[in-house]
């Protein structure tokens, strides 16, 4: 087999004859005792443009005949469900042992070969450095078929075999069709949109001979979730229809292309930059999919040119749009110098945060909160803190939301859960007067079907009572699992846990669960504090706080910094407060000495 191989090089560089490197491969095939009864290349493009060609060797006939194949003959329904579109398709040996009784039930082909006393049957596919797969296939009526030995032997000369067809396509083309193929290989078959080197490509042309141009890198958002309800063919209509909105959105000179998956690149000129906006609101108005609407959205990056490559430039915008789907996505976030070290910062806490949850190197800080008239102490909320070995102080806006789309959360949220009750215990201990203490439950926290349960064990195992445990929940866990929600939130408060809603007046608030939900704290966003005296937003927080007297909760500010800001929430009515006016965030040890010293507040 190896001198055949050397035969079949010589054949392809030299003839560029595809029927005598068939006649050759039967010639030695036959002489390793294989019996080869019919023998069948077929060489296909997957490109419309261009025909395709079949070599097909009889043992009834001396020579290898040749048919011309049209593009498509494969969609014919006679050739629907032959071997040849399987192995096309599949990209797989399909190996058919007919004595056995196999294949000839699914191939009307194989079952015209059984009926001739054929007993086995393989089709190997020859890769092509296009997209192309040409199909080589054999078979014999040899009693009891082939054993894998003989398979492989026909293995080993496939390689040649696809070198040859190769040069044989390479003087058969047309210049027409060259260029077709040079087109496809640039091209994404999904969207016609040019694929990742096409585009790249294209941009270096265009742009990469000093003139100046922004980069925009797109991602949709939430376009997994759909492909996991709905299955793939409504996640790549979705793309579709978004490459569509992509084409008619560019202006004549800019370029556009699919990088993979659902992300998208486009190249403009600089003065164009406020496409990368438009771009992100066309990608997200609803798609409408046989009959069913999806809201995407799209997160984008943009790269102003810096006398950078176009390669570069792609990854710097493709980093700015990481930032943007990391900061709540459906946003376009401009990269800036520094970015890098911030991303790459970034990936290392979460590389190294399962770790430091583990090695508990994670710590909880408490700040009061006190009777805003009288600075009482009346209880204290609890914020998880870390200083890594590695990366120094990691704060809480850096970590938690990295915790959130990991799903470490739950296990943090245990951690500081444990890390309080423990806090309890050792204060009773000393028989300190008790001051309850508050926890946060994130609102992605996958684990909020059962953190009713969960807190109610760790409660029993601690021996604290429920009332000395305030559970705080932002506004944006109800707004898409309300009715979970809402049951677990009666639970809690069934087993004397008190309810506190963080955050409030961030956005999503709605009098319409405000009532159904039993809260007993509402705590104002430290955005509508910062901005007191300010009449409109004095107006704002005396709604609230009257709002909160109407559903019997108790009103509290967050972030009050300044006198003035105290003063003005006093003449509004506000109960409670915290904030670096009152304190900032104790450490453990400086926060019992606070209780140990403490007398009762309210």
């Amino acid at each position: 087999m190896w001198q055949l191989r050397d035969q079949l090089t010589e054949a392809a560089l030299h003839r560029f004859d595809v029927a005598l490197a068939v006649q050759m491969t039967v010639d030695a095939l036959r002489r390793v005792g294989l019996d080869p009864w019919r023998v069948s290349l077929a060489v296909l493009s997957l490109h419309p443009s261009l025909a395709g060609v079949g070599f097909t060797w009889r043992h009834d006939s001396p020579e290898v005949t040749r048919t011309e194949r049209p593009w498509g003959f494969l969609q014919a329904p006679e050739h629907q469900a032959s071997p040849l579109q399987r192995v096309m398709s599949s990209r797989l040996t399909l190996r058919c042992r007919l004595a056995l009784g196999e294949g000839a039930d699914e191939f009307a082909l194989l079952r015209q070969f059984a009926a001739q006393g054929a007993t086995d049957y393989a089709a190997f596919p020859l890769f092509s450095p296009r997209p192309d797969v040409h199909v080589f296939s054999i078979c014999t009526v040899r009693s009891g078929g082939w054993t894998a030995d003989e398979i492989a032997l026909v293995e080993g000369v496939l390689p040649t075999l696809a070198l040859v067809i190769e040069v044989f396509e390479a003087h058969r083309l047309t210049s027409r069709e060259r260029i077709d193929l040079l087109l496809l290989a640039h091209t994404d078959r999904l969207t016609r949109l040019l694929n990742r080197h096409g585009v790249l490509l294209e941009g270096t042309n265009r742009f990469g001979t000093g003139r100046r141009c922004v980069a925009i890198y797109l991602d949709l958002d939430g376009l997994k979730g759909v492909n996991d309800r709905m299955g793939h063919l409504f996640g790549d209509e979705i793309i579709r229809t978004a490459a569509e909105r992509i084409a008619a959105a560019l202006p004549p000179d800019a370029v556009a292309g699919r990088m993979g998956g659902d992300e998208f690149l486009v190249f403009a000129d600089e003065e164009q930059a406020h496409l990368a906006e438009a771009l992100r609101a066309s990608l997200s108005e609803p798609y409408l999919v046989r009959g069913v609407n999806f809201n995407i959205t799209a997160s984008v990056g943009v790269a102003d040119d810096e006398g950078v490559t176009v390669d570069e430039l792609a990854r710097r915008a493709d980093l700015a749009m990481l930032i943007s789907k990391q900061s709540g996505k459906n946003r376009v976030t401009c990269y800036v110098q520094g970015t890098d070290v911030q991303h790459a910062r970034r990936e290392r806490i979460g590389q190294v945060l399962p770790l430091a949850l583990a090695r508990s190197e994670l710590r909880i800080a408490v700040q009061p909160i006190v009777v805003l008239a009288t600075g009482a102490l009346v209880h204290g909320e609890c914020l998880a803190r870390w200083t890594s070995p590695e990366l120094g102080v990691v704060t809480p806006d850096e970590f938690i939301p990295l915790a959130e789309q990991s799903g470490d959360i739950a296990l943090l949220d245990r951690l500081v859960l444990r890390r309080a009750l423990a806090t309890l215990v050792e204060l009773a201990a000393e028989g300190a007067r008790p001051v309850p203490l508050s926890v946060n439950v994130s609102a992605k926290d996958s684990s909020l079907s059962s953190v009713d349960d969960s807190i109610a064990r760790e409660l029993s195992l601690h021996g604290v009572a429920p009332d000395q445990i305030v559970v705080e929940l932002t506004e944006s866990v109800f707004i898409n699992r309300f009715g979970l929600a809402l049951s677990q939130l009666k639970r809690l408060r069934d087993l004397g846990i008190s309810i506190s809603l963080d955050d409030f007046g961030t956005g999503y608030s709605s009098l319409s669960y405000l009532q159904r939900l039993p809260f007993d704290y509402i705590k104002i966003d430290r955005s509508l504090i910062a901005v007191l005296p300010s009449e409109r937003t004095r107006a704002i927080i005396e709604s609230i706080i009257g709002l909160g007297r109407a559903l019997n909760a108790r009103v509290i500010a967050e972030g009050v910094e300044t006198a003035e800001q105290r003063d003005c929430l006093l003449e509004l009515g506000c109960e409670f407060a915290q904030g670096f006016l009152f304190s900032r965030p104790l450490e453990l040890e400086s926060w019992k000495a606070l209780v140990r010293g403490s007398a009762p507040g309210g």
